[in-house]
């Protein structure tokens, strides 16, 4: 054979049926118990073989329990649950739980494999209705998480040119702990808008991927983890308008430590990502509006004992303006200076599209020209981890290009 021309036929078909009926017995004019009871039945079906194109046009199969699947995966959900909601002053107490009864089965190469699991699940909803337009609201949630029929599959699936993955048929349910604390707050006086949210989450017996690496390639599966993962965020943001000015403040602050099997060897991975950006712009009804902001991130990432730190510096533009009665034209321009902290990387790039479009009172027809990337810049920079390696790339974007509309309202 010329050519090594592997090929792969992969078919999953899902049918998922969900069905639940709520009881409310009023208590008092301030309170009311829930009862529920629902199931959830899911049925899932994955078959996959792997081939090889010959030169001559003819398929050769790869047969064998390592290359053939024909799973069969369902997953069984009964439960009931109990709530009482209550108001008390300012508050709004929502705490239940909900009993489930789990049944999984997974059938292939002539056995099957079952896992019945009962499992108490509490979860609490409290809301402090500070003001009319002011409210602290907290929840507390227990889940478990089930995984797709693919991640059983024994057999081998194609997964790239250097990676194949092998499943798991004992994998088991996670368990997770969610938990957030948020405010809000609008006065619309001076039309302040506050906001502010923080989310803890933690897994328990997480599904990971697990690989193996053999030399270039990769064998990919996927385990229960004996390591817990954890992850915080944390975001805001304040807007305000002082008569004609208005400014806003936002962040986003986001945690998180994931523990993966590379090499059968335990491997913790850490990110810490920040993002910043503040603006100030006009708020005219009969005159042209603009924005000038800052923007400004920090992500961190430590993976395998090796650790980076990647800045972008971003200050953006944007204008937005009605003239002539019947002309309207937008502007969003944004300036990118990208680096790393061990200073081998440095680029600086940027974006500028506008749109001007034309219609005349109470006419159906719109007319528009629309032009991205005027600057026709080739490429911006974006960096990520995952369960092997961090990574900052260089992408080529879609050179500049402009758009003309004729649109007619029926």
């Amino acid at each position: 054979q010329n050519d090594y021309d592997l090929n792969q036929s992969k078919n999953i078909l899902t049918n998922k049926l969900d069905a639940k009926l709520d009881y409310y017995w009023v208590t008092g004019p301030k309170s009311n118990l829930n009862f529920t009871l629902g199931a959830s039945q899911s049925y899932q079906n994955f078959d996959s073989s792997i081939y090889q194109l010959l030169d001559n046009s003819d398929t050769l199969d790869f047969e064998g329990s390592d290359f053939e699947n024909e799973v069969s995966y369902k997953v069984s959900d009964i439960y009931l649950g109990f709530h009482y909601k209550v108001i008390s002053g300012i508050f709004t107490f929502n705490p239940g739980i909900n009993v489930h009864r789990y049944n999984t089965k997974n059938t292939q190469q002539g056995s099957t494999v079952t896992d019945n699991l009962t499992s108490v699940l509490p979860d609490v909803y409290i809301n402090a209705q500070l003001k009319k337009s002011e409210n602290l609201r907290f929840n507390y949630r227990v889940t478990r998480s089930f995984t797709d029929v693919s991640d059983f599959a024994n057999a081998f699936v194609l997964n790239s040119y250097n990676s194949v993955y092998n499943g798991n048929r004992d994998l088991e349910s996670a368990l997770n702990h969610n938990l957030s604390l948020n405010f809000f707050s609008f006065n619309m006086f001076n039309f302040t808008n506050i906001f502010g949210n923080i989310t803890y989450t933690k897994r328990i017996d997480a599904l990971k991927g697990s690989t193996e690496i053999v030399g270039i390639n990769q064998v990919r599966s996927t385990i229960n983890s004996n390591f817990e993962d954890e992850s915080l965020s944390a975001n805001g943001r304040y807007e305000r308008t002082f008569g004609k000015i208005k400014g806003s403040v936002r962040g986003n602050v986001a945690w998180s430590t994931t523990n993966n099997i590379v090499d059968f060897q335990q491997r913790t991975s850490n990110a810490f990502t920040q993002n910043y950006s503040s603006s100030l712009g006009t708020n005219f009804k009969n005159a042209p509006n603009m924005e000038l902001g800052y923007g400004y991130s920090v992500n961190y990432y430590e993976n395998g004992g090796a650790a980076s730190t990647f800045y972008t510096h971003r200050p953006f533009a944007r204008l937005d303006a009605a003239f002539l009665k019947s002309f309207i034209v937008t502007m969003d321009y944004s300036y990118y200076d990208y680096s790393d902290k061990a200073e081998t990387i440095t680029n600086q790039y940027s974006f500028l599209e506008a749109n001007l479009s034309y219609q005349k009172k109470d006419s159906p027809w719109e007319f528009g020209v629309r032009g991205t990337n005027l600057l026709n810049t080739g490429s911006l920079n974006q960096d990520s981890t995952n369960d092997l390696f961090f990574t900052t790339s260089a992408y080529f974007v879609q050179p500049r290009y402009v758009l003309f509309s004729v649109k007619y309202d029926l």
